[in-house]
């Protein structure tokens, strides 16, 4: 579940068409603030449709990619608590718990300025402001507030910085710590893949035994399918694995800087590679984005290269918040 504008948005799991019908997952909009991960619902609500009619053809090429067959808006009063529950328990007893806490920790201390903070972290953006998600999308910036690999390599090289300053050198270590931050964020498509792939090439460098990125990138595909078969048709599954396989490919054909270039060669040697690779991801997901969104940013590759080291400055600013704030309140 994750909060919006006046309620909570989850995807649920029923079953279409009565009883000779078929399990599919919907969206669901309430303007209830009570529901929890895992919990056995009985909702009444309407579907709901656009009323422009290239809109609503575009919004349901949108829920189709998410692998949902609609959306459902619940009025007050229509959602009844059933008994039991459902869902992974240390994700329902843990990790909910954890990703609740830092929600409230990180809303409390920034007040109205915790909308971008909040989705840099756990990925919730209904704190932001009523014009921010456009302002993103004009911007050509919305792939930065998606939790991805981007922001699983900010959070591994913070910790694997603080690990070597405590003096711990563990692989495990790390694959445990950047496991337990994708349980808190919710085991979202793209940041699961990452893990998967941080993992694999950990266990690889730990061995001795070298691995290719694109290599670890279709061994993760192969474990996300083996455990998510209908994974492969969400938007969010495609875009992920397309954009990391065009930026893997970008960098193999990128020739690195000579040793004895100058400082002004050397950084504009990073500001290409840079815009290369942003060049390159955006190239492999266009026909996805163009298909499903009917249009595409021409200017994403320059902003994100510029609002990329002010993301991580934010994501690290709001991750200590959140880990101070459970250990010391008014530090946090």
């Amino acid at each position: 579940p994750h909060y919006r504008y006046g309620g909570m948005g989850f995807e649920f799991e029923t079953r279409v068409g009565g009883r000779e019908g078929v399990d599919a997952r919907v969206l669901v909009k309430t303007k209830e603030y009570v529901v929890g991960y895992g919990d056995s619902l009985r909702v009444c609500g309407r579907v709901y449709y656009r009323k422009d009619p290239q809109r609503r053809e575009s919004y349901a090429r949108y829920l189709k990619g998410r692998g949902l067959v609609g959306e459902i808006r619940v009025p007050p009063g229509k959602m009844e608590r059933l008994d039991g529950s459902a869902g992974n328990r240390l994700a329902r007893g843990v990790f909910w718990p954890v990703h609740q806490r830092v929600r409230c920790d990180l809303v409390r201390g920034l007040g109205a300025r915790a909308g971008v903070p909040v989705a840099l972290l756990i990925g919730e953006r209904g704190f932001l402001g009523r014009g921010a998600p456009d302002l993103f999308a004009t911007l050509g910036l919305s792939h930065l507030l998606a939790l991805s690999g981007l922001h699983l390599g900010f959070v591994a090289g913070a910790l694997y910085l603080l690990f070597r300053i405590i003096g711990f050198r563990s692989g495990l270590l790390l694959i445990a710590a950047l496991s337990v931050y994708v349980g808190i964020v919710g085991f979202i498509v793209s940041l699961t893949r990452a893990l998967a792939m941080a993992t694999l090439l950990i266990t690889a460098s730990m061995i001795r035994r070298p691995l290719k990125p694109v290599s670890a990138l279709g061994n993760a595909l192969l474990l996300l399918l083996m455990f998510y078969p209908t994974s492969f048709f969400s938007l969010g599954f495609q875009l992920s694995f397309l954009a990391t396989y065009g930026v893997l490919r970008c960098v193999a054909l990128i020739q690195p800087a000579g040793d004895g270039a100058g400082k002004l060669r050397r950084f504009w040697f990073g500001v290409r590679s840079s815009l290369l690779v942003s060049v390159s991801a955006q190239a492999f997901v266009a026909p996805l984005i163009i298909h499903y969104f009917e249009r595409i940013s021409v200017v994403s590759p320059l902003t994100t290269l510029f609002f990329v080291l002010p993301v991580a400055v934010v994501l690290g600013g709001s991750g200590v918040c959140a880990v101070l704030s459970s250990l010391w309140p008014a530090g946090g």
